[in-house]
């Protein structure tokens, strides 16, 4: 008698888990299809414009787009200026303000897509290094509104040990423009 309520019982909660997690995860998907989200940033950090450059997947440098484009809610870079681009795969390259270069390949211009930029780029230059850090530190708790738009790294609107930590810890160079020119001077 026991295993005939029992059994039902447990059937019916698997089968809400199983309906809640596909409601869920249904209502979260559609939200960035057609885009680069950018992840783990600082709150404040909200870029108005990344620099995109896209090639062909065979590995030639022959740009098929070069533009500015507008991000989104400070963490959405749309695809939709990509698309016809040609038919397959391409090699999408990213300059974000105070960030490194990255590059990434899309499959469609309508699939999903993340990536965490590497921001502490202060003179944005796509390298993070010791001038950087210079940078930051010479300019550590300044008001100097010339001073903040500089070496403000996470846009909290202050110069402060998180924006010096950033160029500590992602000391780097970024991505080449594949074309060899400089990010700063298309």
């Amino acid at each position: 008698m026991r295993a005939r309520v029992v059994l039902p019982l447990m059937g019916m909660a698997i089968l809400a888990t199983f309906v809640a997690f596909a409601l869920i995860n249904q209502k979260a998907e559609p939200l960035n299809r057609g885009a680069i989200e950018l992840v783990d940033l600082p709150s404040a950090y909200c870029p108005s414009l990344a620099t995109v450059v896209a090639t062909p997947r065979d590995g030639s440098a022959r740009i098929v787009f070069n533009s500015d484009l507008a991000v989104e809610n400070c963490r959405k870079i749309p695809l939709a200026k990509l698309a016809g681009l040609g038919d397959g795969s391409i090699w999408v390259y990213v300059k974000l303000p105070r960030a490194l270069a990255f590059r990434i390949l899309l499959d469609s211009t309508q699939g999903r897509y993340s990536y965490a930029p590497s921001l502490g780029d202060a003179n944005d230059d796509n390298v993070i290094d010791q001038i950087d850090e210079r940078l930051i530190t010479d300019s550590l708790n300044s008001t100097d509104p010339s001073q903040v738009a500089t070496a403000d790294l996470d846009q909290d609107k202050r110069i402060t040990v998180m924006d010096l930590s950033l160029t500590r810890l992602n000391q780097r160079v970024g991505v080449s423009r594949p074309d060899g020119r400089n990010w700063s001077k298309q």
